[in-house]
């Protein structure tokens, strides 16, 4: 049960780590054994970083990871992508993608679940988390407290793209447009690129008007407010 456990979260977690640096540099990498290259390097920088767990202090350091890696950077994650699909990519979009792709949007309990119910219980578990830390230990043994300023330093590089990503995003719209106000810059940098879509041709264009729908409701509504 444990080796099945274990083996198929291993699966999903190279091959989210794989797609992702994939489609981040598609047209360089998805080419002939490429691919194949990445994902053999991924296995072998993995299989060298869990070195370090089966050494004297391996159990020491899993303790390390399984406290701060596995626990508030999971949260945090996944606190940021339910508010980024759900309410700055947006409810509509994503529905008319799934749609796209299975057929059908999905029905009212989801978006429920994916706006509220979600973040507001991944809220409540990472406060409850905060208010329970402890020190980490394993057995009597209590570690030093550089070893837990080495898990907080672990937990925010694991969450620190998202924050350095969105930073720098910003800050290049704003030089690039050093007039705008910053609702003008928020509203650009979360806006999908022009060139966002299907890689068919023929759902790229039924996205393209799905899109341009949702465009035109968005601006009807800003006018409306706007003169309100």
């Amino acid at each position: 049960m444990l080796i099945t456990l274990g083996m198929g979260t291993q699966m999903t977690i190279i091959n989210t780590v794989h797609t992702s640096i994939l489609d981040l540099f598609s047209r360089k990498l998805r080419k002939g054994y490429r691919p194949l290259i990445v994902l053999a390097a991924i296995c072998a920088v993995s299989f060298l970083l869990g070195l370090t767990m089966t050494c004297n202090g391996g159990m020491y350091v899993l303790q390390l990871m399984n406290n701060y890696a596995a626990s508030y950077t999971t949260l945090i994650i996944g606190l940021t992508e339910c508010i980024a699909l759900s309410w700055v990519y947006g409810w509509q979009r994503f529905g008319e993608d799934i749609k796209l792709m299975l057929g059908k949007r999905p029905s009212l309990w989801w978006r429920i679940m994916w706006q509220f119910i979600t973040p507001a219980l991944v809220i409540f578990i990472m406060i409850f988390t905060f208010v329970d830390f402890s020190r980490t230990k394993y057995g009597d043994t209590k570690l030093p407290i550089w070893a837990d300023a080495l898990g907080w330093t672990l937990s925010f590089t694991c969450i620190s793209p998202i924050i350095f990503v969105a930073t720098f995003t910003i800050v290049k719209t704003k030089l690039s447009n050093p007039t705008a106000s910053f609702l003008q810059i928020m509203k650009a940098v979360t806006t999908p690129a022009p060139e966002w879509g299907p890689a068919d041709h023929k759902a790229a264009r039924n996205y393209q008007k799905t899109e341009a729908s949702i465009q035109m409701v968005q601006v009807s509504t800003d006018l409306y407010v706007a003169k309100d």
